[in-house]
């Protein structure tokens, strides 16, 4: 399934789940909607759970992904909470409170997760996404004080996880001279390594083991 249908199947469970609790509020059986709320917020994590393994495709490595588990995390505790209120029967709080909370974070969720899906950095994903500013990112105390442009690139790259040259230049501003004498440091102190992509760019990404210098 593609990413737009996903997103309609997910809105579509969302106005299902609305019109439920509003019947729950002025139903004279809420175990009916009750139950039927619950199957909904069922279906609607397990769509959740499917955009995320056949839409996000993000690597464990990529540092962006520490990011939209962060959301995927808020989704479901919010569900969570809609469902505890829903089973004490306070469906008018679970229809103005809870529900759209549950809309918002899920939204941030999907537009995150599409917008990594399209190569987004960290720093795009924290217009959208306050917690992305937060990344806290080690840098090794070395590369800060011989090279502080490396420094850059290595920050950069400790969020992303992997890139091409082009587009450390654009993100951080750097000329092709300045890109390629950090990163060229950087690889001669096993720090990152470079590979070329099938569209023939020249790829950076962090080495797992880490550099040859302590932080």
């Amino acid at each position: 399934m593609s990413e737009s249908n996903y997103n309609a199947v997910i809105m579509n469970l969302l106005n299902e789940l609305r019109a439920v609790l509003r019947y729950g509020s002025i139903s004279s059986n809420p175990i009916d909607a009750m139950e039927k709320a619950l199957n909904i917020i069922d279906r609607i994590t397990m769509a959740k759970s499917e955009f995320l393994q056949n839409v996000g495709g993000i690597d464990v490595s990529d540092r962006r992904y520490s990011l939209t588990l962060d959301i995927s995390k808020d989704v479901n505790m919010k569900l969570a909470q809609l469902k505890n209120v829903i089973i004490q029967g306070k469906f008018a709080l679970a229809l103005n409170h809870n529900l759209p909370e549950v809309e918002t974070s899920l939204q941030t969720l999907l537009d995150s997760v599409s917008l990594v899906a399209r190569g987004a950095s960290i720093s795009t994903l924290s217009t959208l996404v306050p917690s992305a500013q937060k990344v806290s990112v080690p840098i090794p105390s070395s590369i800060q004080l011989i090279n502080p442009q490396a420094a850059q690139i290595y920050a950069y790259l400790m969020r992303v996880g992997r890139t091409d040259v082009e587009t450390i230049m654009r993100e951080l501003g750097l000329s092709l001279e300045d890109a390629n004498k950090a990163i060229n440091y950087l690889v001669a102190n096993n720090y990152v390594e470079t590979e070329l992509s099938p569209e023939r760019k020249i790829v950076v990404k962090i080495k797992q083991a880490g550099g040859s210098y302590g932080l």
